[in-house]
């Protein structure tokens, strides 16, 4: 068993988080708790700061003050060194001078670091003890985010400075992921895209939390479209603003009685201005059992983001039809196929056309509904994932006093 675990996140993940990474987090910090002393680090962010305390008792929380940040143009030349890798350097400085920090380490079996903006503290832990066995918690990979904001920028200006943001990401990911000892990430093709990148660390595909219910939903029997999200994240929120602009119009005009309900924390004013008998914004729902449920329909109109999509599993694992971009589906149709979509399309026409037709025709979206579900019934296991995790634990905390670490690694290979 390895008594003291430390965690870095930048996220205080509890029960009620907004978003799906946070709720992953506090349901792997919950699993690992059960083992382990769990020590949480992580900023005193506004965010942290005013989040509840419901973590699991064995998860003790230590929040670093974080300074004012320095003068703009030295935060700037910060992140673009960075290739957008990072929570801003007055948030590496809370770390990297605080004791309690250090203490940390010192008193921790392994480290963990959740999400890429804080791999380059991995170099800080090495600093203070060498020996000590890092892993790494890949939520999104950084670089195929970046590359895909390049892509879709419509300002030349824009377009530029994400381009040099993606170029800087491809060089700085890799480099700052061989500080781990271990990397877990959420899918096999991210597992690839890594390899692809020249990360040679040991990748672990780890199963997110996916509850299928007991009950799937039986499917609204009123035209009801249903997108859920955390509105405060810009993936979320340009992507509904497409949607709403380009496929939702379209939609209306061959199915007039239609709604679309937009469920999720912190819209922008914009949003909730665009409320109407045909479109429902909810604002902060603290389950969306209900949202799933009064739905017949499932979409994922993502235009930017990388990594796997929680939201397109929770409706699978509902029994409910999805239509997705090739963004929303990555990572999932690969495995699971074509024939658990309802339709996977990046095109606005195509897209209100399988809409108006999957809600037309029940029986379809029923069984598509049901071959996705099956397919996340089957696939997901998430205690067999925290039970793999503490076996890779286990024999980084085991091996020989300097046996782990960058260099050894690189000695072996």
């Amino acid at each position: 068993m390895v008594d003291e675990l430390l965690f870095l996140s930048p996220h205080l993940p509890h029960r009620r988080i907004a978003h799906a990474g946070g709720r992953f987090s506090w349901a792997w910090l919950s699993a690992l708790s059960a083992c382990s002393r769990v020590h949480l680090v992580t900023p005193a962010s506004l965010e942290n700061a005013s989040a509840p305390r419901d973590l699991p008792p064995c998860v003790r929380v230590t929040m670093l003050p974080v300074g004012p940040p320095p003068h703009r143009w030295a935060a700037r030349l910060h992140d673009a060194r960075a290739g957008g890798i990072t929570p801003g350097i007055a948030v590496l400085e809370a770390f990297r001078s605080s004791p309690a920090f250090a203490d940390a380490v010192a008193s921790a079996d392994l480290v963990e670091i959740h999400w890429q903006h804080l791999l380059p503290l991995a170099n800080d832990v090495r600093g203070l003890r060498p020996g000590l066995p890092v892993t790494a918690f890949v939520h999104d990979v950084m670089t195929q985010m970046a590359q895909r904001e390049a892509r879709s920028a419509r300002h030349f200006k824009t377009r530029i400075a994400s381009t040099v943001r993606a170029r800087r990401a491809l060089v700085i990911e890799p480099r700052l992921l061989a500080e781990v000892d271990q990397i877990f990430t959420f899918t096999h093709k991210d597992r690839d895209l890594l390899r692809g990148m020249g990360v040679t660390r040991p990748v672990e595909v780890v199963d997110p939390n996916v509850q299928v219910p007991e009950r799937p939903a039986s499917g609204s029997e009123r035209p009801v479209v249903a997108f859920t999200g955390a509105m405060s994240r810009s993936a979320n929120a340009e992507s509904i603003a497409w949607f709403l602009a380009r496929v939702w119009p379209r939609v209306l005009s061959e199915m007039a009685g239609a709604t679309l309900i937009v469920a999720g924390a912190n819209p922008p004013q914009w949003l909730w201005q665009q409320r109407s008998s045909s479109v429902v914004v909810t604002g902060y729902v603290d389950d969306f059992d209900e949202i799933y449920r009064s739905a017949s329909l499932f979409v994922a109109p993502l235009t930017l983001g990388a990594g796997i999509k929680f939201k397109v599993l929770d409706a699978m694992a509902y029994g409910l039809a999805v239509v997705a971009t090739p963004i929303a589906a990555d990572g999932i149709v690969e495995e699971a196929g074509s024939g658990c979509f309802a339709a996977i399309t990046a095109d606005s026409r195509q897209m209100a056309e399988r809409i108006v037709f999957s809600l037309r025709h029940p029986d379809y979206r029923s069984a598509v509904g049901d071959r996705a579900r099956s397919w996340v019934h089957s696939r997901f296991d998430f205690e067999r994932s925290v039970s793999s995790a503490l076996q890779i634990y286990q024999r980084l905390c085991s091996a020989p006093t300097g046996s782990t670490g960058p260099q050894a690694f690189r000695d072996r290979s």
